[in-house]
């Protein structure tokens, strides 16, 4: 019996030494999981603070990034604002850099109108001296009257027709061929101006003008006999006198009544007869070209 309960007590003995064995056991393994799983946290905490710390050094770069684009923005803004600023410059130097060479450009064609003008009124002044010769030569066969303007010469003839007549007296026919010829001698002459040489045929035109008397049938009766009047005259010049064109420029006009009128002395603005036969009349005007000298 003693022997049974000693077997007995052993046996619980064991059992207790297993269960101590199990639940210390059980302990470690608990408290090994609990220390692996505060290590497990404590990495997840580092780990979470490294995040934590990656992400505030992120939002700082991007905060950094962001200032330092906004600066770069407003530089770009600041260098866009300059570069329209020179391009508006620009654009206002242009501007006025154009309307300078305009302007000197005006001002040389200006000035280089005014020599031509002043050239003109040289080749004028001979003009005029040589058809003063000319009415000294012709007097006798032709009232001709002659008078200057500031850029041309007009030239009475003398010539004059009958009431409503167009066609030209055989006394009168040889002094117009001899003044044709004058007029040509003088567009044949070779003149310097600006340093080139021209015919004078080139630098101006002869206006052959028909007149008529204040008295007329109808409306456009004087226009019509004055026309053909001009006509007779240059018909003259080119065929006899060699003003023939394109070389020399030659054209007429008619101004029926309201032409230049001739000079008449007072005795003559008296007498009616004698100041219509005035009227009925061809004049020559020698006339600048200017645009030949301008081209």
């Amino acid at each position: 019996m003693d022997e049974e309960k000693s077997i007995s007590w052993i046996g619980f003995t064991d059992l207790f030494l297993y269960l101590f064995i199990s639940i210390l056991a059980i302990f470690i393994v608990v408290q090994l999981s609990f220390a692996e799983s505060v290590k497990e946290a404590e990495g997840k905490n580092v780990h979470a603070e490294m995040m934590k710390g990656e992400f505030r050094a992120c939002r700082e770069k991007n905060s950094a990034l962001e200032e330092n684009l906004q600066q770069e923005k407003e530089s770009v803004r600041r260098r866009e604002e300059a570069l329209q600023d020179v391009n508006q410059n620009l654009e206002i130097c242009k501007k006025e850099n154009l309307t300078t060479q305009e302007s000197y450009r005006a001002y040389q064609a200006k000035e280089r109108r005014e020599r031509i003008e002043a050239e003109h009124g040289k080749l004028i002044a001979d003009a005029l001296n040589v058809l003063s010769a000319l009415k000294e030569d012709m007097g006798s066969h032709l009232p001709i009257h002659i008078e200057k303007e500031p850029d041309r010469v007009y030239f009475d003839m003398g010539v004059s027709f009958k009431r409503s007549g167009v066609s030209i007296a055989d006394r009168q026919i040889e002094p117009i061929i001899e003044i044709g010829k004058k007029f040509k001698e003088i567009l044949d002459k070779v003149v310097r101006i600006d340093g080139k040489e021209y015919y004078l045929r080139d630098l101006m035109r002869v206006v052959v003008e028909g007149h008529a008397d204040d008295r007329k049938v109808d409306e456009m009766a004087n226009f019509s006999v004055s026309k053909d009047r001009a006509f007779r005259v240059m018909k003259l010049l080119i065929q006899k006198s060699g003003l023939e064109p394109p070389a020399y420029k030659i054209n007429m006009a008619a101004f029926a009544e309201f032409g230049r009128q001739p000079e008449l002395t007072e005795e003559d603005e008296n007498n009616e007869v004698y100041k219509r036969k005035r009227m009925r009349r061809v004049t020559i005007s020698i006339v600048p070209n200017y645009n030949t000298l301008l081209e």
